[in-house]
């Protein structure tokens, strides 16, 4: 038991390292990063996703949560609770291919460069076309995953873990109704009706 525990954990440690670097990448791209060296940025962001993707569905990874979560009463709390969540996220991974993983990261980080040239010359149609290849991986996400219900559900769920569309619609259409009754107070209000238009100039960043 020890030795897994030694295992998962060392993994995790490296996992977070993977994604440290990721995300040290991206803020440099969105930062000082010269715009000529986004075609090679795109490479490593994507190599980087697909290398931390192989190391979490890796069989020996799984193997050695598999061989903690059956026995529950051996572990501590804590133990327990990191290794229920990480076989849950590491069966969810094993789903996806790491072919795909490396193509959305790719697919994103050049993204997020004409996103910057569309919003510089107020163009969405430079946008346009990679925000369409965005919403086609994002399906094929949720076909990998497929999680009950809507095929949002797969998508909200990385985010919100246990959210559902359903959950968000009954939410939603109960705040929708008192937001509605509450602007209605506010634009009959005589402070409401009595303000002037505010005149402001803002610097565009």
């Amino acid at each position: 038991m020890k030795e897994s525990l030694d295992f998962i954990y060392k993994e995790q440690k490296e996992l977070s390292h993977f994604g440290g670097i990721g995300a040290l990448l991206g803020w440099d791209q969105m930062t000082y990063m010269p715009q000529n060296g986004s075609g090679e940025r795109a490479e490593q962001l994507s190599l980087i996703s697909r290398l931390a993707h192989e190391r979490m569905i890796s069989d020996i990874f799984y193997n050695h949560l598999k061989k903690l979560d059956e026995m529950p009463n051996m572990l501590t709390e804590k133990d327990l609770i990191i290794v229920t969540k990480l076989r849950k996220d590491v069966e969810k991974a094993r789903k996806i291919p790491s072919e795909f993983v490396e193509k959305m990261s790719k697919t994103t980080s050049l993204a997020y460069v004409a996103w910057e040239k569309a919003r510089e010359k107020n163009k969405f149609s430079l946008f346009a076309p990679h925000l369409e290849k965005i919403i086609e991986l994002e399906k094929q996400y949720c076909d990998y995953i497929k999680l009950p219900g809507h095929p949002y559900n797969s998508l909200l769920d990385d985010y919100e873990e246990g959210m559902t569309v359903n959950i968000l619609r009954e939410e939603f259409g109960i705040l929708r109704s008192q937001l509605v009754e509450m602007l209605k107070k506010i634009m009959s209000s005589a402070v409401y009706q009595k303000q002037q238009p505010l005149k402001m100039n803002l610097d565009v960043v």
